[in-house]
């Protein structure tokens, strides 16, 4: 029997998922986990997180919060760019094409 250490990738999407607390728990369990997510503060109440708030309209700060939980023995991989530029796509979907882009994409 092999005796290395199981290895596991978890993305968590882009701001959509949150499974910080299964990779810790995966992690105490003895497997080796990198978690791909988007940005992570350093505060979830920080300036950039509250100016992002207002621009999409909603608090964004609970979402955060769920990122910054546990998994301190994961190897965490942040997707900044990716998630901005998703974010900021619909952001002018929705206020300049006046469509959500997640409707847009679902089959009828």
């Amino acid at each position: 029997m092999n005796s290395s250490k199981l290895r596991v990738a978890i993305s968590t999407g882009q701001g959509r998922l949150h499974l910080m607390q299964s990779a810790d728990w995966l992690a105490k369990s003895g497997v080796m986990v990198r978690v791909i997510t988007g940005w992570i503060p350093k505060s979830p109440d920080n300036i950039i997180v509250r100016v992002a708030s207002w621009i999409v309209g909603r608090n964004l700060t609970p979402g955060f919060r769920k990122r910054l939980e546990g998994c301190e023995r994961c190897d965490v991989c942040t997707c900044s760019w990716t998630e901005f530029l998703d974010h900021i796509m619909r952001l002018v979907c929705r206020k300049v094409f006046h469509f959500k882009l997640d409707t847009f994409w679902m089959a009828e």
